[in-house]
């Protein structure tokens, strides 16, 4: 069980309505796994919906990417004359 799915005070509902040939694919699965049907469909779509929240919010690159990103990252900094004026005058406004 995932850390979502952990014994916790439930205090949310969700409802579903799905076919009979749903509720028994689930059923059998459920019984497979010794768990609840309701246990066996929270686990899987937390699962599913960690996985899916995780690769949001990571990234790969290729090795040949990767590489020349962290060139751009050594780079010195370059002092865009633009910028530097509106920082100027932000800062001043302020």
């Amino acid at each position: 069980m995932t850390p979502v799915t952990a014994k916790r005070a439930k205090s949310r509902r969700i409802e579903m309505r799905v076919t009979p040939e749903e509720d028994e694919l689930f059923r059998a699965a459920a019984d497979l796994a010794h768990v609840s049907k309701t246990a066996f469909i929270l686990g899987a779509a937390a699962e599913r919906a960690e996985a899916l929240v995780a690769r949001a919010h990571h990234y790969s690159l290729p090795a040949e990417a990767f590489d020349q990103f962290l060139e751009e990252l050594e780079r010195p900094a370059e002092v865009l004359p633009a910028m530097a004026d509106l920082f100027a005058r932000l800062k001043a406004a302020s």
